[in-house]
């Protein structure tokens, strides 16, 4: 596995928390787009997904959840 990118970390932690790309956007100060390409470049890395995302809603799978529990006290 390729090393995790702090900004791509970065962007999920803001997503996990906000559960809004346009909210984390805006707290991360990207745009909705890079935001995407960031989580995208993660879930490649690791090999899963970590957020099941639509039109309506975001939600971390029970894989991004994990991750999240397992990277938030280093990240904050």
């Amino acid at each position: 596995m390729a090393p995790l990118s702090s900004r791509d970390l970065q962007a999920f932690m803001a997503i996990a928390e906000e559960l809004s790309f346009r909210r984390a956007a805006e707290r991360i100060f990207i745009d909705q787009s890079a935001l995407s390409r960031r989580v995208q470049n993660l879930e490649d890395s690791l090999g899963y997904q970590l957020i099941f995302r639509t039109t309506r809603e975001v939600v971390l799978t029970e894989a991004g959840r994990v991750f999240y529990e397992e990277i938030a006290p280093a990240m904050h």
